[in-house]
């Protein structure tokens, strides 16, 4: 009898970790980053999110939203987001207010993402950023979320409004790693269940 409480145990676990991925698989894409803008009441009015196999397939992939929600007045102070790999500084993702290096006047609310263990291209991110002075560091006690309200246009979202970009810790192809993990000792568990029935 303890055994199989021990297993009930073991497969609720694992769905509660299943469950608890930061993103959804959708087909063949995981979803990683994310920005989302919402209004007063927490109702969604804009989001964007980017897929690791985009990111693998080119180490600097930007995502941009309607240009309608981008506060323009922001341009040039953008947040870049780092991560400690391996003991080195990696700035995986910068986001803010991003301004098209071909049309000047053309501005937009997003983000810039790079692969796993890669460091955006400061060029690049200056490009379309312009400077940027701010910095947070992701770390599991923050879930990589970070408030990014001050980059939308007020009158888009209105009173109470809020945007957040989310880069989760750790990455989802991570945690799914992890969980497959678990699955030899489920694995042991069902034998070692199945021997003491037949003894």
């Amino acid at each position: 009898m303890r055994l199989k409480t021990r297993l009930v145990l073991l497969v609720g676990a694992g769905v509660l970790a299943l469950s608890a991925l930061p993103q959804v698989a959708f087909g063949a894409f995981t979803f990683s980053d994310s920005m989302t803008v919402t209004d007063g009441n927490g109702i969604v009015l804009a989001q964007i999110k980017a897929s690791e196999e985009s990111e693998a397939s080119d180490p600097q992939v930007l995502y941009l939203l309607d240009h309608t929600v981008a506060n323009i007045g922001q341009w040039g102070n953008a947040t870049a987001v780092f991560e400690e790999v391996g003991g080195d500084t990696v700035i995986s993702d910068v986001f803010g207010v991003a301004r098209d290096p071909n049309a000047p006047t053309h501005y937009y609310l997003g983000f810039m993402s790079a692969a796993e263990g890669v460091s955006l291209d400061p060029v690049v991110v200056s490009a379309w950023f312009g400077t940027v002075p701010n910095a947070v560091q992701e770390t599991l006690a923050n879930n990589g979320v970070f408030d990014a309200s001050i980059y939308v246009d007020p009158s888009y979202n209105g009173p109470g409004g809020h945007a957040t970009f989310w880069s989760p810790v750790p990455e989802p192809t991570t945690m799914i790693a992890g969980a497959l993990l678990l699955l030899p000792f489920g694995a042991s568990t069902l034998r070692m269940l199945r021997k003491n029935r037949t003894a």
